[in-house]
């Protein structure tokens, strides 16, 4: 084998690795962090600005073609009018410029009030159905 020579006989399937990762994370019981480096529970989301505008710019390699992680977008109190909007879309909602403000807005509330940053797709669908039908008011 010499300088040239590769080092393994076939290259390695690294959509094999998040699995082995939660492996594990299951037998040591230490859990995997959204920031853990290529295997995390962050890896592939994306929740506000120019990443969710650009996300090429933010991703050293593509989640979904290295690992087989499909990209999400993820509400947070973070989350930029164009991420409510989008997450707003996937749950069957459209919403407007004042809608998107207003639905913004309490994204960015439910997730202090709760003191979790990520917002649920599930509570987000049922505030929607609210304001799309004229509520737009947060009962919780």
């Amino acid at each position: 084998m010499g300088a040239g020579a590769a080092p393994w006989w076939s290259p390695p399937d690294l959509t094999r690795l998040p699995v082995i990762a939660e492996m594990v994370a299951g037998e040591t019981g230490v859990p995997l962090g959204v920031t853990t480096p290529i295997v995390g529970t962050g890896v592939g989301s994306i929740s506000t600005g120019t990443p969710f505008v650009h996300p090429r710019l933010f991703q050293p390699y593509d989640p979904q073609e290295l690992l087989g992680i499909t990209p999400r977008v993820v509400l947070t109190h973070l989350a930029s009018a164009r991420v409510v909007a989008a997450v707003a879309t996937r749950l069957g909602h459209t919403l407007d410029g004042e809608r998107t403000r207003t639905a913004m807005a309490w994204v960015k509330g439910r997730a202090y009030r709760t003191g979790r940053a990520v917002v649920e797709d599930g509570a987000f669908a049922d505030y929607l159905d609210g304001l799309t039908q004229g509520a737009g008011e947060d009962t919780r």
